[in-house]
């Protein structure tokens, strides 16, 4: 004859967990929200690794492995030569990626996907800005500073392109 029917044929284990090992929230499993989430953007032994790579790009002249996270230490260094201080905005992890997404979409948008010509543009920028900046030294002026969102935004392109138009004249 047969099984009977709903007797299993091997015991089910059993899954209850004992009380001192069972989280009591699910923060406590988990971990809380805060703690769980990784804070965007760039930490700081990944900028001075992007740092130091794009010193060496620019001593070489090398930029055909320049990315995103190049043109803002590019940016970092060229600001230290011309300032003589480092932006301190960049030493948020956040705003190190928010400057990094956003040389991503001027490279991507603008500049083309061409390293050579990201390198170029950034090289123009600070050339540029180096003789502004001696001139106000010397005639006792002020002004702002390139700002991150400034040389990674459309319209310093556009200025670039300008530039570019009327020296072939």
């Amino acid at each position: 004859m047969g099984r009977s029917r709903g007797t299993p044929s091997k015991p089910v284990p059993s899954f209850e967990v004992e009380s001192q090992t069972r989280a009591k929230t699910l923060d406590e499993f988990v971990g809380d929200k805060k703690t769980r989430r990784r804070e965007p953007g760039v930490d700081k032994l990944s900028r001075a690794h992007l740092i130091a790579e794009a010193d060496e790009m620019r001593k070489s002249g090398d930029y055909d492995d320049l990315r995103a996270g190049h043109m803002v230490a590019l940016y970092v260094l060229c600001h230290h030569r011309v300032y003589g201080v480092y932006p301190a905005e960049l030493d948020s992890p956040k705003t190190f990626g928010l400057a990094r997404f956003a040389a991503a979409r001027l490279l991507k948008q603008h500049l083309r996907d061409d390293p050579k010509l990201a390198a170029r543009f950034i090289q123009w920028t600070w050339v540029r800005e180096e003789g502004r900046e001696k001139w106000r030294r010397q005639n006792g002026r002020e002004g702002a500073r390139v700002g991150w969102a400034l040389q990674f935004s459309a319209g310093l392109v556009t200025e670039y392109r300008v530039d570019l138009a009327r020296k072939r004249r």
